[in-house]
């Protein structure tokens, strides 16, 4: 049922027009200001980690407060008992998607803390023998879309999808909520291909 869910959810993206193309809201609209932050923050997050390959900085983005930490421990099905660091574990998935050999990623188990070889993933890029060295973000991701959705409180979250230019057939979805006045990532999710 879970792979079920995330293979609709990439379907729905895809049948979206793409990122930029979203017909215009009129000026002063709320959701085309929120869209343009969203814009703007993901856009500066995907430079930091695909670009600059800042993992420190890049974490900056995130809001790993209860709902990212239970999110994740869902997204492996991992019980009470086990533990999860969920600081390393996404320096780990954000590495693990610059190595160059996508490979050798599921060869270190694809960032499921349950695998045995998961420790091996390295939590800084230059621990990784060869990876994607892009020189602007049109190289490193082939494609970037924002959606807008609600949370079960009714706020507003944007789900961001990014397809890697080197991971073509794996995208990469990004949760946006807004964390004080900025927008913050709460949630990542991807789809194995």
């Amino acid at each position: 049922m879970k792979q079920f869910v995330v293979f609709a959810v990439a379907a729905l993206f895809f049948a979206a027009g793409p990122f930029g193309q979203a017909a215009a809201s009129p000026a002063g609209d709320k959701s085309a200001k929120e869209q343009r932050e969203v814009a703007e923050a993901f856009n500066g997050f995907l430079h930091v980690w695909l670009i600059e390959q800042d993992i420190d900085k890049a974490i900056g983005f995130f809001e790993q407060d209860e709902s990212f930490i239970s999110g994740t421990r869902r997204m492996f099905e991992l019980t009470d008992s086990e533990a999860l660091n969920t600081d390393e574990w996404l320096r780990k998935t954000l590495v693990m998607w610059l190595f160059k050999d996508h490979g050798e990623v599921n060869a270190l188990g694809h960032g499921d803390p349950r695998s045995a070889e998961y420790a091996q993933l390295p939590t800084d890029p230059k621990n990784i023998v060869e990876r994607i060295q892009p020189k602007m973000l049109a190289d490193a991701a082939k494609e970037v879309r924002i959606h807008l959705s609600e949370d079960d409180q009714g706020a507003a979250v944007y789900a961001a999808m990014a397809l890697l230019g080197h991971v073509s057939r794996e995208p990469i979805f990004f949760i946006f909520k807004k964390v004080g006045k900025q927008w913050k990532i709460n949630g990542l999710i991807w789809v194995a291909g």
